[in-house]
């Protein structure tokens, strides 16, 4: 039986959860502005969506948020830019952690007594931008590690660290500047955070323990590659995921202890989901491979036919009106819009049904016909509220749109596996216009809507993954190549067509093209891998 083993420390910090904790006991989101990540997790990042903060990114750092409230991340920021937010009339909800706040003191006291600093770090991390900001430019410098240490020709140097850096590269960095710098007077203060340093000595007595390590933590996070490197480190076989639906069952097998580590940007719920998948993964894969049974993915088709007749055996509560529940100026961005999805969502999916029912008559998995029609089902569930809620609205009901018919056009040309994809394209892409969707309206049925059809939309894009790769599991890498290339065309044509059809829905929910561009693509680049 496969073990799976937690690392003594892991996840949130205190100073992160001290910020997600603000930000979920904040009573006015839709006029807060969350100045840059408030933490690397993409689920995290849905749910403060969803209660309508605004979310700035960190290149968008440089300009004065609309809002009036702006939450200062546990990252921090200088000094010049809390007083240029202040100065403008901003509020400010400040969650700069407090072992971030001793590195920028660190870094005023040794400028204070004429040293010139050295700071050892990530030149374009966020915490490491907020403290040299407030450092005049000719007495600092930014190191990485210790091949970018020079001579500073200077009599006193004081040294300090990015929070999150490993000891071993700050000493690495501390004695090539001994070295280069023989005739200065150093200091050292250690501004390493005692988190940071638990969970690296924690992955390093995890790696002790296991042949293989799930790292997870958001793609941008610093402190989680750094631990997926310490993993490399020890030759320990390690991956990093941001939740529990990357993970890849091949990835698993001969191994018997499994390791589990997060970095600090890590809701316990992410890591308690991905370890569930694991365990359910590997125990699953234990007992089919007894059974000679080939193994797939996580899922079965079994598995999802579950689910979908579950889920539509549990309809969301929505509170119907008897009267229309759209602002006028709601009305004027959504309803033409809603008109066109609603057409969307509905249909019977013959084609798709015909071409399924001949991969299962040549050896195919028959339950894939049985989860794909209940599929089918469900987006027609989806269709039949939007319907009504049109009608609520006093809205009429399209039967024909000319890019709807585009869609099926392209289904009713193709066989199996690009319908699927043609479905995959759209699913992702309803998932960002039922967010715009619910971010555009206060209609209490339309966001319940939105709310419900956004959570299905995510089992349904895995849902169509999981199919897609078994189709092409067996393919060559050079045709895999050449599809994803052309799924990818589609895909940006697809996009461009989205946004000229619903470009007032994400308009109107603070979207413009290239926050749309960027949420499809990072959700299309994770659905198209191939597992």
């Amino acid at each position: 039986m496969t073990q799976i083993i937690r690392a003594e420390h892991m996840g949130f910090c205190f100073g992160v959860r001290d910020a997600f904790q603000a930000a979920q006991q904040a009573t006015q989101p839709q006029k807060t502005a969350i100045y840059g990540e408030l933490v690397h997790n993409t689920d995290v990042t849905d749910a403060l969506e969803q209660r309508e903060f605004q979310l700035l990114g960190e290149s968008d750092r440089d300009s004065i948020p609309e809002r009036p409230i702006v939450m200062v991340t546990a990252h921090g920021i200088s000094d010049r830019r809390r007083n240029l937010l202040q100065s403008s009339g901003k509020e400010l909800l400040d969650t700069t952690c407090p072992l971030v706040r001793r590195v920028h003191q660190a870094a005023t006291a040794l400028i204070d007594r004429d040293h010139f600093v050295v700071l050892i770090g990530s030149r374009n991390h966020v915490e490491v931008q907020g403290i040299i900001e407030d450092l005049p430019a000719n007495r600092c410098a930014v190191v990485a590690d210790a091949s970018e240490v020079a001579n500073y020709g200077t009599p006193k140097i004081g040294i300090i660290a990015q929070t999150t850096i490993p000891d071993s590269i700050a000493q690495e960095c501390r004695d090539e500047i001994a070295k280069q710098n023989h005739q200065a007077s150093i200091r050292w203060t250690n501004t390493i955070c005692r988190p940071t340093r638990q969970r690296q000595n924690a992955v390093d007595q995890l790696c002790q323990k296991v042949g293989l390590v799930i790292v997870v933590g958001g793609k941008n996070s610093n402190n989680t590659q750094r631990l997926l490197q310490r993993c490399l480190s020890h030759n320990v076989e390690a991956y990093h995921v941001q939740s529990a639906d990357e993970l890849r069952t091949d990835w698993f097998v001969g191994h018997q202890r499994i390791g589990l580590t997060a970095g600090t940007s890590t809701p316990d719920t992410t890591i308690d989901a991905v370890e569930q998948e694991l365990r359910r993964i590997t125990s699953v894969r234990g007992r089919r491979m007894q059974r000679d049974q080939v193994w797939c993915d996580a899922w079965s088709n079994r598995d999802w036919a579950d689910y979908f007749y579950d889920n539509m055996n549990h309809p969301p509560t929505v509170a119907w009106s008897k009267t229309p529940t759209l602002s006028a100026t709601e009305k004027a961005a959504v309803i033409a819009s809603i008109q066109t999805f609603q057409l969307g969502e509905s249909g019977e999916g013959r084609h798709i049904c015909r071409a399924a029912k001949n991969w299962t008559d040549r050896g195919g998995d028959e339950d894939y016909l049985s989860a794909l029609k209940l599929f089918l089902q469900e987006e027609n569930c989806h269709a039949a509220w939007l319907e009504k809620f049109l009608q609520q609205e006093g809205e009429a009901i399209l039967t024909h749109h000319w890019s709807d018919h585009c869609f099926r056009s392209v289904r009713h040309l193709a066989g199996l596996r690009t319908s699927i994809m043609v479905l995959l394209t759209a699913e992702i892409l309803a998932q960002v216009y039922y967010l715009a969707l619910l971010r555009s309206t206060d209609s209490p049925t339309l966001r319940t809507i939105c709310q419900r059809i956004l959570r299905d939309e995510r089992a349904h894009v895995q849902f169509q993954q999981n199919q897609a790769n078994v189709l092409a599991s067996r393919w060559s890498r050079g045709r895999r190549w050449l599809v994803s290339q052309a799924e990818s065309i589609g895909f940006q044509i697809a996009r461009r067509i989205v946004w000229h059809d619903h470009r007032s829905v994400f308009v109107a929910a603070g979207m413009n093209w290239k926050a749309y561009r960027d949420r499809t693509s990072r959700r299309w680049l994770s659905a198209r891998r191939v597992r």
